[in-house]
């Protein structure tokens, strides 16, 4: 399991959450399911995988898809 840090909104906390095998980069629109919202929401990678040690941080949720060009969303 990887790890990538993702903001609901531009200003909002950093959510560690798992990249669910699709290693987005940084700056990527993606959707993610998190624990205290229903259903899944957008999101913008602000964290890459690379840059989370996993076991250091609590997860809240996973990516469920990465929107744009090499994602899963048009």
């Amino acid at each position: 399991m990887a790890l990538v840090g993702v903001r609901l909104t531009p200003a909002g906390r950093l959510r560690y959450v798992d990249d669910g095998g699709l290693d987005p980069g940084v700056g990527r629109r993606v959707m993610v399911e998190v624990d205290e919202c229903d259903g899944a929401r957008e999101a913008v990678v602000a964290v890459a995988s690379g840059q989370v040690i996993l076991g250091q941080v609590p997860t809240a949720g996973r990516v469920v898809s990465v929107e744009g060009p090499g994602g899963d969303r048009p």
